[in-house]
């Protein structure tokens, strides 16, 4: 069993792990489970501003999201998870369109490469570490898509022919790496290795531990390019409400409705709901 952290988008193409976890967490994936924690039923995934605006249309769905950090004209909700508490009577029972600049851009991706693909914040932090590990170890998933292997490192070497693996994907910052997504990722491979201490550890996930080890959250998410660019706005509520830990027990989880990828809220059998109080009471 092997844990991998691909930085950047590119780096995520060339990946074939039984599990992903998408991390864009200021602020795609903490909307994403604000969304279905606070009631909303499915969330439909994509990057294209005028195709959200045709789905609003068509299903009566709640648009969130943004384009480069600004509000999109139009839509009900920015891509803040703030906004979503504050009107969380208005979602309960109602599915939504989320549209970002890179974050929903990222869940596409990985449902292509095959696999189960789920949405990592430090919201559900403990939670999703839990479903990561039921999945991977139960062999259970959600409409995945197949794909040929390609037991891939993030270094491009072809380490062994072992498929169980679990790869964190940071949507980054106009395809580049990023500070608080790859902070995150450091965390998420702390956890799993608690869980799994002889995973193999790959090139990606010993640089996401370092840059974890090396400032504290609050600090990372400060200093991180996208930290900048939400303070400049006026959003510093947003970022620390995003540095939260365990405030849900969602997890997303991507699927399909038809032809549309949506990410719904992941089902809580007893196995996992146990493996989620573990992680609570190891953090």
């Amino acid at each position: 069993m092997w844990i991998d952290v691909a930085l950047d988008h590119a780096t995520a193409k060339n990946l074939r792990p039984k599990v992903w976890i998408a991390v864009d967490v200021l602020r795609a994936t903490s909307v994403m489970t604000t969304f279905l924690a606070e009631g909303g039923t499915s969330l439909y995934m994509t990057a294209d501003v005028e195709e959200a605006r045709k789905l609003q249309r068509k299903f009566n769905l709640l648009a969130m999201g943004d384009q480069f950090a600004k509000p999109i004209e139009g839509f009900d909700f920015d891509n803040s998870p703030l906004a979503l508490l504050r009107a969380k009577n208005k979602l309960k029972g109602r599915a939504g369109v989320h549209s970002t600049s890179n974050g929903t851009k990222l869940v596409k991706l990985l449902t292509s490469c095959g696999g189960t693909v789920l949405a990592g914040s430090f919201l559900n932090l403990s939670a999703c570490v839990a479903r990561a590990a039921w999945l991977l170890k139960s062999g259970a998933s959600l409409e995945p898509r197949a794909a040929e292997p390609k037991h891939l490192g993030s270094d491009g070497l072809v380490h062994n022919d072992d498929p169980d693996g679990i790869v964190i994907a940071c949507a980054g910052r106009a395809g580049m790496p990023i500070l608080d997504d790859t902070y995150l990722a450091g965390v998420l491979v702390e956890r799993l290795r608690m869980l799994f201490p002889n995973a193999e550890l790959r090139d990606g996930s010993r640089i996401a531990q370092a840059v974890r080890r090396a400032l504290p959250v609050k600090e990372a998410f400060q200093k991180s390019e996208s930290g900048q660019v939400m303070a400049a706005l006026g959003l510093e509520d947003e970022i620390l409400f995003c540095a939260r830990e365990d405030v849900y027990s969602c997890v997303p989880q991507a699927g399909f409705e038809g032809e549309h990828l949506v990410m719904r809220a992941a089902d809580r059998d007893e196995e996992y709901a146990e493996a989620e109080a573990e992680q609570l009471t190891r953090s």
